[in-house]
């Protein structure tokens, strides 16, 4: 009834020489509902769950599942190939050189999360019942990686929810040393003030006397 109101009204009407409405405005909505769900999963359910919680990773690849969806949406009207697809993902994959060193754990998520709205969004040769299909054979395959992971290292330090972490320099090594390791935690909380629950050891510059540390601590107003 709604589909067939609209048509009457705006079928063939312009506004600058841009279509008012066309058919692609249900599948914009049937697809960005299942690209919104697709992510939420793969992200909030899956992700997040067996990371280190890191709120900035769930904020970015939210923004970037959206943002890569509907820019290929909105170019789909164009004559792709395979080279302007991977043209794409070359683009897209600036985000990763151009913030600082991601996780290989989290550089996977984000070219699976590009691929997914890429996918969702350029459907439009599919069928639902593939999009359904592919859409859930990398929820499926996400989620058994992450059990396989979980099982596969019981020795593992588990994971602390509710931190955050950052990566510091820190210039004495004697506290690096596994033995030192509550003056280590003791120092650094009074040199940062934050409450740090665990430390782990990055790298280690003995030519400079320096390691990078990755502390991760309960987070505060303004941290």
């Amino acid at each position: 009834m709604v589909k067939s109101v609209l048509l009457n009204i705006f079928e063939g009407q312009d506004l600058l020489g841009i279509p008012i409405f066309d058919q692609d405005l249900y599948k914009l909505a049937l697809l960005t509902a299942i690209n919104l769900v697709v992510s939420f999963i793969l992200i909030r359910v899956i992700y997040y769950p067996h990371s280190e919680k890191n709120r900035q990773y769930l904020f970015a690849f939210i923004l970037i599942s959206t943002m890569v969806f509907f820019l290929a949406f909105a170019l789909k009207s164009f004559k792709f190939n395979v080279g302007i697809a991977l043209g794409l993902f070359a683009v897209f994959g600036i985000v990763r050189f151009r913030t600082s060193p991601m996780p290989i754990k989290e550089m996977s998520y984000l070219f699976t999360i590009m691929g997914v709205s890429l996918i969702n969004a350029l459907s439009n040769k599919l069928s639902l019942a593939e999009v359904f299909i592919i859409d859930g054979i990398i929820l499926v395959t996400c989620y058994l990686m992450e059990v396989f992971v979980s099982l596969s290292n019981p020795t593992a330090p588990k994971k602390i929810t509710g931190l955050e972490y950052k990566d510091i320099v820190y210039g004495w090594l004697e506290n690096v040393k596994p033995q030192n390791r509550e003056a280590l935690l003791e120092d650094l909380k009074e040199k940062t003030g934050l409450d740090i629950k665990r430390v782990e050891t990055k790298d280690i510059d003995l030519r400079r006397g320096e390691a990078v540390l990755r502390v991760f601590y309960t987070a505060v107003d303004g941290y």
